[in-house]
C-alpha cells in the first residue's frame, strides 16, 4: 500500500526525496507509477500461483481520507496505525485458513 493520492507525489516530497535520496524530479514523479506496477506484479504472481493474497493496497486505497495517519512522510512506510491495520488485514485473511 501507499499514501499517494491520485497517483501523484505531494509538493513537499520533492525536496524530501531530492535531499535524502538524491533523486531528480522525473525520478520522484515516477515513484507512484513504479509502486503501482509493483502492486500489480504481486497480485499477478499470487493469482497465477494460487497463493493467499492480503491485498492491503486495495484496502488502504479505499481509506485515502487521511493517509498521513497511516503512512510516514515518504507515503510508503507505515506508522503505528498503519501497522495495526496491516496486522488486522493479515489476521482476517489467514484466520479462515487455520
Amino acid at each position: 500500500p501507499s499514501g499517494f493520492l491520485a497517483g501523484q507525489m505531494p509538493g513537499w516530497a520533492y525536496n524530501f526525496f531530492k535531499e535524502i535520496q538524491r533523486m531528480d524530479k522525473n525520478d520522484i514523479d515516477r515513484i507512484p507509477k513504479v509502486h503501482n506496477e509493483y502492486v500489480d506484479v504481486v497480485r499477478k504472481v499470487a493469482t497465477d500461483n494460487g497463493c493467499l493474497l492480503v491485498d492491503a493496497a486495495k484496502v488502504f486505497d479505499s481509506l485515502r481520507t487521511d493517509s498521513y495517519k497511516l503512512f510516514r512522510n515518504d507515503l510508503i512506510h507505515l506508522r503505528l496505525q498503519g501497522h495495526a491495520l496491516m496486522a488486522e488485514l493479515l489476521f482476517l485473511t489467514i484466520k479462515p485458513k487455520l
